[in-house]
This record gives C-alpha cells, structure tokens and sequence, in this order.
C-alpha cells in the first residue's frame, strides 16, 4: 500500500468506509476487513467510530439486482476507521 510507504512511525491514517449489501442479502463489512489488513500489517487501532448518515441524498431502499423485487437497504451508516502505524 502506497501510504504505508510514505507514513512515519506512530502516523495516523483515517478511513470513510460504508458496509455493503451484494446479491441481496449478504453484507459485506469493510470496515472490518480494512481493519484486519491494517492489523496483519502490525497497525493499531485508535478508533472504530460509527455514525449515521442524516442527510443522505441517495433513497433509503433500492431494488434488488438480483431478483429486481426484493428491496434492499441502502448505506444508511458510514464507520470512521483510524489506525496508527507502529
């Protein structure tokens, strides 16, 4: 990863992650994922920080692209991942 070249020992690096939905029904949490990379990478965690997004532009639901009957719910939440370079 480029920014792991660039950062100093102890820098920080902050993540805007969504969770998402594929084939309907399974979620696929990034956050999570981002974090195990960053931890098999020797990172620490600082902060995992959940936050509800209010006024999202995009609809609550949408169709689903597999069967194109069933709705789905779209991102309503996004994570705030910080981790710092030992």
């Amino acid at each position: 990863m480029q920014s792991d070249k660039v950062l100093a020992d102890k820098g920080l690096q902050a993540w805007i992650l969504g969770h998402r939905t594929v084939l309907a029904n399974i979620e696929v949490k990034l956050a999570n994922i981002l974090l195990e990379w960053f931890e098999s990478m020797s990172y620490k965690k600082i902060a995992l920080i959940k936050r509800n997004c209010h006024f999202k532009r995009l609809p609550k639901h949408i169709n689903s692209t597999l069967s194109r009957n069933k709705e789905i719910r779209t991102m309503m939440e996004e994570y705030i991942l910080i981790v710092q370079k030992k």
